[in-house]
């Protein structure tokens, strides 16, 4: 199992670019506050993510990744793509994911796609993938 440090503490991480925008004076006041709701809208995702139980080196690297993207947004319509971010379209050879859906978020999707129904071949496969992505040591160690 990967060990959890406190630079994955995903409520640190999230605290840290809460307060670099809000003292971050050049940002205009708007994009301010559009940039610290998307944080905390952020932080319930990750604390409901949390409570279902999902490792917490997971959601640490959603709130690094995730408080980047929105750290560095320039218009509430990135951030609204940020947090909002377009399902992955699989056209039966090829799966196209947007540039926002981390593959540590898709991994949790397709964890709670599998837990209401059977995943097809296709799931099947890119369920692996992900898995083997985020949590390379994990993935050898389950698949060999």
């Amino acid at each position: 199992m990967e060990e959890h440090t406190e630079s994955d503490n995903y409520v640190f991480l999230i605290a840290s670019c809460l307060a670099e925008v809000i003292m971050d004076e050049a940002i205009p006041e708007k994009l301010r506050n559009a940039k610290a709701e998307a944080l905390l809208k952020l932080r319930s995702h990750l604390d409901k993510y949390s409570q279902a139980g999902y490792d917490l080196v997971l959601l640490g690297r959603i709130a690094r990744k995730k408080g980047r993207f929105l750290m560095d947004a320039k218009s509430k319509a990135e951030i609204k793509k940020i947090m909002e971010p377009s399902e992955p379209v699989f056209n039966g050879v090829v799966l196209f994911t947007d540039p926002y859906l981390l593959p540590e978020e898709e991994l949790i999707c397709w964890s709670e796609v599998s837990l209401r129904t059977s995943l097809n071949k296709y799931g099947v496969k890119r369920y692996q993938e992900l898995f083997a992505l985020v949590f390379p040591k994990r993935s050898k160690e389950i698949f060999g």
